[in-house]
This record gives C-alpha cells, structure tokens and sequence, in this order.
C-alpha cells in the first residue's frame, strides 16, 4: 500500500528523527515535530499547491547540516531566518532527548530496558481493555454536518461505533476527497480517534501505541477522512475536531453519563502577509484562535479555549504588535456566544486587527459558520463564527465565505470564533 507524504498531518509539520546507540548498537529513535509557520498564499486543490513535500532525507551528518539539503529546504520556504532558527530548535530538542535516553539505557541496561519497554505497551493495553469492557456492548451511531468556508455545502460524516468486549470498532462514512485542504490522511485520523477515546474515557491510560491495539477505525480509501494522493490537507485540522464530535457523540450514546456540549470545533485561522513597511521584507502572520470549550454535567464550559486536537497557545499583544505591521484593536471574549443550560457553553474570542501595511492579503479559515456546537441534555447550542473587514470610512463587509482577500493600510480585519454548547435545561 503507497503511504500518503503529506509532513505529519499536513506540509507545515516537518519532523526531525535521530537515531540513539548504546555500545555500539541502534537502540531507538527520539523525533519531534515542528508546525513552521510558513506556507501562506497558497492553492488548496491539491497537495503539490500547498508547500514543498519531504520525503525522509537525511539532513545532518557529523554534527553538521548537510549544506545541499538545507539549500534546497531553504529555496523553498517564504521567510526562510524563522525556519533556520526553528529547524536549529528542533534539533536541539532531539539532541537532549538522544541525551535522556542514553542515560535511562546505561541504567537500566538494555536488557532490562527492552523488558519494561514492553511492559509498558502491553500495560497500556490492559488498561483500555478494562475500560472499553465497562462500555455495555452494542452499535451506536453519530452524525455530523462538516461546514467550512472552503466548500460551497457542508460534507455529511457518519459513525457506527461498535463495543464488543474490550475491542473498539469506529467505521466511518465520508463522500469523496475535496478540492479544498480538508482532506485528512489516515494518521490524522487515526491519531484523532486515539485522541478522543483517551480524553473521554480513559485519561488516565498510557499514551502509546499499546492503547491502539484495542481501537480498531476503518474509513473509505480517497475519501475526505482516509485520502490518497493527491488530495490536498492543509487544514484537515478543522475536519479531526468534527471527528472527536462524533466518536463524543457515539460515546455518549452508549453511556449516557459521557454526554456533553459540544465544543467550538474548529481551528480558526487568521493570516496576513505582504511586505513589512519597516524593513521591506516579506512577513507571514499566522495565528490560530480558541473558541468556547462545551459544558458537562458537572461543569461549565471554559472560555477561549483550544479544543482536542489544537495546541496552539495565545500570542499576547505585544509580541504580535512588535513582531508585525498590525495593531490589535479589540481582543475579549464574546457575551452572547455560550449556549445556555444548566452549565453554560464557555465563550469565544473576538479579535479585531488594524492592518498596518499596503496590499495585504488576508486569509480566514474555519468551520461551525452555518452550523453550531450542540448542547448536550437539553443545553442550547452555542454560537457560531464569522469573520468581517472594517473599512476607515465605516463600510463593514463579511468575509466569512473568503477563503482570502486583499486589504490596505486602516482597514480592520474582525474574527468571531465560536462558543461552547450548554449542558442541561
């Protein structure tokens, strides 16, 4: 079967692996992976629009960068300082992790080492086991209407959830592979299932590959959530957090204790670039927004926050101000956006931002636009997002259907993400 080179999930995640050796002999591997904020103004339709495709290369030798390597990932990449400075960052990170692991080798001794290593899968899997037992056997169902600014309709998505003993089945449903980054390759999806059994069920089992073997996830092949080249997966990061909607959802059915409101679900992505008028230089701002986290039975939903699959923290005012031609004119929380229920939704964040600069170019991204987080035990929904240009005369124009859009000096660029679902009313 071909594998899907696509970075991680998506081009923007480039993964750097260094082998570990104990007298002599390979051992083990540490890795990380950096998202690099890099790939701006770019196609959508298909893989080879949206950034440069590494295949495993080897990059450093001797301690050293393998200088043609680095030239060629260097020609490639639009603001090329950052991506040396955070290439040098990831390296150095995978230099303390070859360090930790040599120490743990040396005492332990490898033997004993190779012992627990497998102890500790084979611990994980016990653990799921026991949980997913608990679960009462049976099929259950969830369904998901997957809007996003990028495709003319929402995609309908589908799951039958199957408990059986201590197996998890999860068998998706999805229409073809779009023309539009939300196509996900099977290790984002795979991951996102992990994610999301783990979060609801079983926080306390040991994140590895141990915990997968009681998960079983089938999906059609060249479909939006099992794509195949070449589809295009840049923002497939709004498609894994409809995911986690439904395996909460099927899970919620089967144990009616485990239903909540739904989080914002999406990845808002704000992006401006052009040319910074300080220096002359290209500039690519990219930021991804919180929303409402949902409400449950026993809590309210957080406000302005990364849900599920996200990481991405807050980028204060000041660094973004310093850093680039833009003022922040507005940055809170929205009153009006939890879904309301005994426990409220948690609410989304309003940014409005001044461009600073001539002939920007703006990019907007997200999903629950025409459809919102659900509440869950009769909570309401919470609301939706939106996106918006301010011109300096007064003109206000909705730009939530814009994939992109040009902007000049004095307008402001507004974006609403949404709020969590309530729980209980």
């Amino acid at each position: 079967m071909s594998v899907y080179e696509g970075g991680g999930t998506h081009l923007p995640d480039i993964v750097l692996v260094a082998p570990v050796f104990h007298e002599g002999t390979r051992v083990g591997f540490v890795a990380n992976l950096g998202h690099h904020a890099d790939f701006v103004q770019r196609r959508h339709h298909h893989v080879f629009e949206e950034g440069i495709r590494i295949p495993p290369v080897r990059v450093r030798r001797d301690d050293a960068w393998i200088d043609e390597t680095l030239a060629l990932l260097m020609a490639n990449f639009q603001v090329p300082a950052e991506r040396a400075a955070d290439l040098e960052a990831q390296v150095a990170a995978n230099l303390v992790g070859v360090a930790g692991f040599e120490r743990v080798v040396e005492t332990a001794g490898l033997e004993t080492f190779s012992e627990a290593a497998e102890e500790v899968l084979d611990y994980a899997e016990r653990q799921i086991r026991q949980i997913v037992e608990a679960i009462p056997d049976g099929r259950y169902e969830a369904h998901e209407d997957f809007d996003s600014n990028e495709i003319p309709e929402p995609i309908p998505l589908e799951l039958e959830l199957e408990v059986s003993g201590s197996d998890l089945q999860l068998r998706f449903e999805a229409p073809p592979q779009v023309l539009a980054g939300l196509n996900m390759v099977q290790s984002a999806l795979e991951a996102t299932c992990y994610y999301a059994v783990k979060s609801l069920v079983a926080s306390d089992v040991l994140p590895n590959a141990g915990m997968f073997r009681a998960i079983h996830i089938e999906a059609p092949p060249g479909s939006v959530l099992n794509a195949r080249l070449p589809a295009a997966v840049f923002t497939r990061s709004q498609t894994c957090q409809r995911v986690v909607d439904l395996i909460y959802g099927a899970l919620g059915e089967a144990d009616g204790t485990l239903r909540r409101g739904q989080s914002h679900g999406t990845n808002t992505m704000l992006v401006t670039s052009g040319a910074d008028p300080r220096s002359g230089d290209f500039y690519a701002y990219i930021e991804t927004l919180g929303g409402g986290g949902g409400a449950g039975p026993d809590h309210a939903g957080v406000n302005a926050v990364q849900v599920h699959v996200t990481n991405t923290s807050n980028l204060p005012v000041e660094s973004l101000e310093l850093e680039y031609p833009l003022q922040v004119v507005e940055y809170g929380l929205i009153e009006e956006s939890p879904g309301a229920g005994d426990q409220p939704g948690g609410r989304g964040i309003r940014r409005r931002i001044r461009i600073l600069s001539d002939a920007t170019v703006v990019e907007y991204n997200g999903t629950r636009l025409t459809t919102s987080p659900g509440g869950g035990e009769g909570g309401e929904a919470g609301g939706q997002g939106r996106c918006w240009v301010e011109r300096p005369d007064g003109e206000r124009l909705d730009r939530s259907d814009q994939i992109d859009f040009p902007v000049e000096a004095g307008d402001v660029v507004g974006v609403d993400t949404p709020g969590g679902g309530g729980y209980g009313g």
